[in-house]
């Protein structure tokens, strides 16, 4: 093996992981601005997009966490960096669900 098949071994597909990095910090941003929309409306909306993007967060950190276990090259830097928004966001709403509810039992 070469140095040129080591370098094509490391990351098949670095535009792929660079756009799932990208669409990751997108569906974090989309479920911030889902969460502030609710209140500025007379009319109700829907909270399906707002869960769907929830959702995505958590199945993709779930996925993560699994690959972590099965495969050692999940567990490198460059695929982690790929997941990052995937588990800040999920990990961050995860925070402040528990927070509220904790203060709605202590002020109840």
């Amino acid at each position: 093996m070469n140095a040129k098949d080591v370098m094509n071994t490391a990351d098949p597909a670095p535009g792929t992981g660079r756009a799932f990095y990208f669409a990751g910090w997108a569906v974090f941003v989309l479920s911030i601005l889902l969460a502030l929309s609710g209140g500025k409306t007379s009319q109700p909306h829907s909270l399906l997009p707002f869960w769907v993007t929830i959702a995505a967060q958590v199945a993709v950190s779930l996925a993560y966490f699994v690959g972590c276990l099965l495969s050692t090259r999940w567990r490198s830097k460059r695929t982690r960096r790929y997941f990052s928004p995937y588990l800040l966001g999920a990990c961050g709403w995860l925070f402040f669900f528990l927070l509220f509810w904790i203060l709605d039992h202590l002020a109840g």
